[in-house]
């Protein structure tokens, strides 16, 4: 029996842009445990482009988040959403586009987190936030962005995430802290299809 596999790989310097698809192709026996021999080989596959944006347009933040502009010099593509987080009740919706069902994604945020502990005298004391990914009728998924020296710039961040249902929209929060301020997200599928052989 074959196993074959088309996975979607995201650049590995976090622009959220895909280089291309790799197959993986398994061989073993027959419903068996035992693997007898992988191969892989690098097919082009434009599907593997694709890069659905869920922003820049934040829909309507709930709670003390909202939508602020930011000043130059800056390379925000619009609107940030701020002030997400900081309790349970502040945070930012996005409905996910048609074409995405469950399955497995990578999450990309355009994000800043110029936060730090002013208290020292002398130590940087940067400060991690955290943003929670909640799928509606599904689970949450937690990131970490670390911080990133300016509330005018902005980096990206990939966060791998399962999605259970085909239509959950996505809660985007932190009911324990302040969340990162997010210029935009996408979602990059990792399999585009699996194929089983006989």
């Amino acid at each position: 029996m074959t196993s074959v596999a088309r996975i979607s790989h995201e650049d590995r310097r976090g622009t959220g842009r895909s280089r291309g698809v790799a197959v993986l192709v398994v061989r073993g026996p027959r419903l068996g445990l035992g693997l007898r021999r992988a191969r892989r080989r690098h097919d082009r596959d434009r599907r593997g482009d694709r890069r659905p944006v869920l922003g820049p347009d934040p829909g309507q933040p709930t709670g003390r988040a909202r939508v602020d502009a930011v000043a130059e010099p800056t390379d925000v593509s619009g609107g940030v959403v701020g002030w997400l987080g900081g309790g349970a009740d502040s945070f930012a919706v996005w409905q996910r586009p048609e074409g995405l069902p469950a399955g497995a994604y990578n999450f990309v945020a355009h994000y800043a987190n110029a936060e730090k502990n002013t208290g020292h005298p002398y130590n940087t004391d940067v400060i991690t936030r955290f943003l929670d990914i909640s799928e509606e009728g599904g689970a949450t998924t937690r990131g970490a962005y670390r911080h990133n020296y300016s509330w005018q710039g902005f980096w990206e961040h990939t966060v791998p995430l399962d999605l259970t249902t085909d239509d959950g929209a996505l809660r985007l929060g932190n009911a324990t802290g302040w969340a990162p301020n997010l210029d935009r997200v996408a979602l990059a599928p990792l399999v585009l299809e699996v194929e089983n052989r006989q």
